[in-house]
């Protein structure tokens, strides 16, 4: 099983980069993603998000990741996530600011979960983001995020590939990574 993650901050196409991974086979094995709604579902219900998000709605966000990531390694083959647990920890970060007790705790799992993951694919801020209503498309937010989000990768030493350009060509690089990993 190889388990590769999409990082970035919102509207940065990382459902649509799955979008198209799931349309091709790699090394002939079929790529399945397992696309986090929790989000969605979180704000739906009228919960928090982003900036204003509060402590118990950071462990519903670490649950869900976290029972993601277990279906993730239950699935043959390639599987990708949209979201991880790197993303509850730079929301954290940006709200409570860095080494807050959420952050400490996601380190801690991320850590267990590090030798598991195969690639992370990251997905820098280059197109504007579509409001759907479930997303914080503001672009200051959107920014610090991408910033808080680097800034974690290099503390966690955790290694990624950066993926640019249009949706095709981000699938043809991506595609070269995976490859490349197995």
């Amino acid at each position: 099983m190889y388990l590769f993650l999409i990082q970035g901050a919102t509207g940065t196409g990382k459902t649509t980069l799955i979008t198209e991974l799931e349309k091709r086979c790699i090394k002939g094995l079929p790529v399945q993603s397992l696309v986090n709604d929790r989000r969605r579902q979180i704000t739906g219900k009228g919960l928090s998000r982003d900036t204003d998000t509060s402590l118990c709605d950071y462990f519903t966000y670490y649950a869900s990741y976290l029972t993601l990531f277990q279906r993730a390694l239950e699935k043959p083959g390639i599987a990708v996530l949209d979201r991880s647990i790197l993303d509850t920890m730079v929301f954290a970060r940006l709200q409570f600011g860095s080494g807050n007790p959420i952050e400490i705790l996601g380190k801690r799992i991320f850590t267990l979960m590090q030798e598991r993951i195969t690639g992370i694919l990251y997905l820098p801020i280059e197109f504007e983001p579509v409001d759907d209503g479930c997303r914080n498309v503001n672009r200051e937010l959107r920014q610090s995020f991408d910033q808080a989000l680097i800034a974690l990768l290099e503390e966690l030493d955790a290694s990624f590939v950066t993926l640019r350009g249009t949706v095709e060509e981000r699938a043809e690089r991506a595609i070269t990574y995976i490859d490349g990993c197995m």
